[in-house]
């Protein structure tokens, strides 16, 4: 290993160390430090062959701090393919995730409005709410009802 790769290592290490990166983010992240690419780019596939650095790892880091935040599924995945992560996997980590997405739109909305809708201006505020939360129409209907 080169004096700069040790030293790309050590700092990519360090950033690791706080959270979870996917490949794109931590190259960008090092290459903004001044870093030659080419020593990145080794850095990067042994920290990927080591299991150090790994995009699935990251996504499934990322669903689950925003569904903690009462994020629905919809706005998840599209955060996650303007991350440009491939559709599939994706769609791979999110049916592997143990999420009662229902359960999770009925603790936002409560949350948010303590109460049920009682009529149909309020049903329409809360469904744009979850709406724009990210939970698709179906989950909706459920959590809200008919009013």
């Amino acid at each position: 290993m080169t004096d700069g790769q040790s030293k790309v290592l050590k700092q990519a290490l360090k950033y690791l160390a706080r959270r979870e990166y996917y490949q794109t983010e931590l190259k960008l992240k090092l290459l903004s430090k001044g870093y030659a690419e080419c020593d990145i780019e080794d850095v990067l596939n042994r920290l990927i062959g080591d299991g150090i650095l790994s995009d699935y790892r990251f996504i499934e880091s990322f669903i689950d701090a925003r569904q903690s935040k009462f994020y629905g599924p919809l706005r998840i995945v599209s955060e996650l393919e303007h991350k440009n992560f491939s559709p599939s996997i994706i769609k791979e980590v999110m049916l592997a995730q143990p999420v009662d997405w229902t359960k999770n739109a009925r603790t936002c909305i409560h949350k948010k409005f303590r109460k049920i809708p009682a009529n149909k201006e309020e049903y329409q505020k809360q469904w744009g709410f979850l709406h724009r939360r990210g939970y698709p129409a179906e989950i909706i209907r459920v959590v809200l009802g008919t009013v």
